[in-house]
C-alpha cells in the first residue's frame, strides 16, 4: 500500500485496513471509557494546584472545571462529555462550573462519586465506602465474585431448580431449604434487625429469580421467608440483565462507541432488548433492580444519536425517548415526584421527533399520573387529555384504554364524577376491541381496568361501588405481569374495607398488601400503606389493627421507605 494512502490514528498508530473508523483499538477504548463515565486515574491525578484550589474553596463546579482540563486526559474533556457521566446537561453543567458553590449534599455526593473523587479531598462525608461509577451493563453482562466469596458448585445431578441462583444470593440456610421445597427447622431465634449479607450475585438471570417467589406462598414460617426475600431482592441491582440474551460483539459495539455512524440495527436492538428486561424486573422487584441499568443505556443511546445514519435515527429516537420515559417512570415510583417531570418532558420531546405517536401518548399519560401524585389533578387532566388525544390517532386499543383510564383518575382526583365515569366507559369500550398487536400498556387488562374503576370510586367518596368491584379484581389481577399493580389494588381494597367499616378485612388486606410490598420495593406503594394505615388509627387497640402492625413491623415494608 502506498504511503500516500495509509491511514494513522491521532496517536500515531497505523490503522489497519478494516478499520474504518479514525481511532486504533486503544484509543476507541479510551473514547469509551470518556463516553460512559469516569476513568479510573492515579492517587497523584488530584495533586494540582487547580484542583487543590477547587478543594479548599468547596466548590464542586471548580472541581469539576479543573478535573476536565486536567493534563492527563490529553485533551481536554468537554462539558457536554462530563455532563453524560452526571446525567446533565451541557448547559446545566456550565451553571454548575460559573455559578456560586453548589450546597446539595445529594447532589455533591453523586457527582463526586461520579467522578471517583477520594473520599479525603472531599469537604464532606460519603455515607459508608466509596462506591464510585460502574461500567454500564452493555458492557459488562457479568461480575465476577472474588475466589474467596465463591460456594462450591452442586454436580449437575444435585442442581436443584434455580440452584445457580439460589446458590449465588446466599441467602440463609432456611430460606434456601424453603425455596427448593425442602424440609427445615426453623431457628431457636430470628433476630430482629439482623439482615443477611448482601453478596453481588455472580450470574443470575431474571426469569430464575422470578420464578423463586412462586415458592413462599406454602412456606411455614412466611414472615421470615419474606424478609430475607426482600432483602436480597434489593441486592439484585448488581445481577447481569443480559444472562439469557444475545451479546453485542465488542468490536462492533466499541466501534460504535467511537465513531457513531457506525451504530446498525444490531445494536439498537440490543438496547431495546435491554429496556424491555428492565420494565420485566421493575414490575417484578421495583425500580431499583434496574434504574442504573436504564440510565447507563440511555447514556449510551445518546451518544449514539449524535452519528446515527439518518434511515436508523427514528429508531434510535425512539429507544432513547423510551430509556428517559423508564427513567422518568423509575424516579417516579421512587417518590421523587418532581425530579421525574424533566425525564418525561426529554422522552416527549425524542417521542415527538421521532413521530412515535404511541410512545408520546404514553409519557403524556405518565405526566398526568405524576401530577395527580404531585397533588395537581387540574394539571392531571391536561395532560391526561392530550393523552387521550394522541392514543385515538393510533390503533393501540390497550394504549387508548390506559390513557383513558389516566383521564379518569385524574378528574377523579378533581372531584369530577361524571367525567370520570365517561372516561372509564370509553377505556372499556377501547379494550373490547384489542386484538393481538403489541402494545406499550402490555401489562393492561380486563382486571387492571376494574381495579382503576374501583380506586376512582373511592376518591369520589363511594365505597360500597368500589368495593364490589375491587375486591373481584384482586382476585383476577395477574402478579406475573406486576406484582406492583396487584399490591396497590389490595390497598386501595384496605381503603374501601375502612371507609365501609370493616377494620378486620381492611387488616387482613393490608397485611396481604404488605407481604406483597417486600417483593416489589417501590417508594410509592410503601407511601399508599403508610397512609391508608393511618386511617385505621382510630382502631390501634384492636387485635386486627395489632396484628397488622406487628406484620408491617417484621416485613419492614414502611419504616425505610415511605416515613
Amino acid at each position: 500500500m502506498d504511503h500516500a494512502t495509509r491511514r494513522y490514528c491521532r496517536c500515531g498508530t497505523r490503522l489497519a485496513r478494516d478499520n474504518t473508523g479514525g481511532l486504533c483499538g486503544p484509543c476507541q477504548r479510551t473514547a469509551q471509557d470518556r463516553i460512559l463515565g469516569a476513568p479510573v486515574v492515579p492517587e497523584a491525578f488530584w495533586d494540582t494546584d487547580q484542583l487543590r484550589d477547587a478543594f479548599d474553596a468547596w466548590h464542586m463546579g471548580h472541581v469539576i472545571a479543573a478535573y476536565r482540563a486536567h493534563p492527563y486526559h490529553g485533551i481536554p474533556l468537554s462539558q457536554e462529555t462530563v455532563a453524560g457521566w452526571m446525567d446533565l446537561t451541557q448547559a446545566q453543567l456550565s451553571r454548575i462550573e460559573a455559578g456560586p458553590p453548589p450546597t446539595d449534599l445529594a447532589r455533591l455526593m453523586r457527582w463526586a462519586a461520579c467522578l471517583r473523587i477520594p473520599d479525603q479531598l472531599l469537604w464532606f462525608r460519603m455515607p459508608g465506602p466509596h462506591r464510585t461509577a460502574q461500567w454500564p451493563t452493555a458492557l459488562t453482562d457479568t461480575r465476577q465474585l472474588p475466589a474467596t466469596t465463591r460456594v462450591p458448585e452442586p454436580t449437575a445431578v444435585q442442581q436443584p431448580p434455580h440452584g445457580h441462583a439460589v446458590r449465588d444470593l446466599h441467602w440463609p440456610e432456611d430460606v434456601i431449604a424453603a425455596l427448593r421445597g425442602e424440609s427445615w427447622s426453623e431457628p431457636s431465634t430470628f433476630p430482629v434487625g439482623d439482615r443477611p449479607v448482601a453478596v453481588p450475585p455472580t450470574e443470575l438471570a431474571h426469569d430464575d429469580f422470578v420464578g423463586l417467589f412462586h415458592a413462599w406462598a406454602t412456606t411455614v414460617r412466611r414472615r421470615q421467608f419474606l424478609l430475607s426475600v426482600g432483602r436480597a431482592a434489593t441486592t439484585v441491582a448488581a445481577m447481569p440483565l443480559l444472562a439469557t440474551a444475545d451479546v453485542v460483539e465488542p468490536d462492533r459495539l466499541l466501534g460504535a462507541l467511537g465513531t457513531p455512524s457506525r451504530v446498525d440495527a444490531v445494536i439498537i436492538g440490543h438496547i431495546e432488548e435491554v429496556l424491555r428486561r428492565a420494565l420485566r424486573q421493575d414490575d417484578a422487584l421495583g425500580p431499583r433492580a434496574a434504574i442504573q441499568t436504564v440510565l447507563d443505556q440511555r447514556r449510551l443511546a445518546r451518544h449514539l444519536l449524535e452519528g446515527c445514519p439518518s434511515d436508523l435515527r427514528p429508531r434510535l429516537l425512539s429507544v432513547y425517548a423510551g430509556l428517559c420515559r423508564v427513567s422518568g417512570w423509575f424516579i417516579f415510583d421512587l417518590g421523587h415526584f418532581e425530579a421525574a417531570v424533566p425525564h418525561f418532558e426529554e422522552a416527549r420531546t425524542a417521542a415527538h421527533e421521532a413521530r412515535n405517536t404511541e410512545l408520546g401518548a404514553l409519557i403524556l399519560g405518565n405526566l398526568a399520573q405524576t401530577a395527580i401524585w404531585q397533588g395537581h389533578p387540574r394539571v392531571a387532566v391536561d395532560y391526561a387529555s392530550a393523552a387521550v388525544a394522541w392514543a385515538w390517532r393510533t390503533p393501540d386499543r390497550a394504549l387508548q384504554a390506559n390513557t383513558g383510564d389516566m383521564a379518569a383518575r385524574a378528574c377523579a382526583a378533581a372531584g369530577e364524577y361524571d367525567a370520570c365515569m365517561a372516561e372509564l366507559d370509553r377505556a372499556a369500550g377501547a379494550l373490547a376491541l384489542r386484538d393481538d398487536r403489541p402494545s406499550l400498556s402490555y401489562w393492561y387488562d380486563e382486571a387492571f381496568l376494574a381495579s382503576i374503576r374501583g380506586q376512582c370510586l373511592l376518591h369520589v367518596q363511594r365505597p360500597a361501588e368500589a368495593l364490589a368491584i375491587i375486591g373481584p379484581s384482586v382476585a383476577t389481577l395477574d402478579p406475573v405481569l406486576s406484582v406492583r399493580n396487584l399490591a396497590m389494588t389490595m390497598v386501595d381494597l384496605g381503603s374501601a374495607h375502612i371507609q365501609h367499616g370493616e377494620i378486620e378485612e381492611a387488616a387482613r388486606a393490608l397485611g396481604q398488601a404488605s407481604e406483597l410490598a417486600v417483593r416489589n420495593r417501590s417508594v410509592r406503594l410503601a407511601i399508599h400503606l403508610r397512609d391508608t394505615r393511618q386511617q385505621l388509627e382510630p382502631w390501634t387497640d384492636t387485635p386486627a389493627v395489632r396484628e397488622l402492625d406487628e406484620t408491617m413491623a417484621v416485613l419492614r415494608v414502611v419504616q425505610g421507605e415511605a416515613l
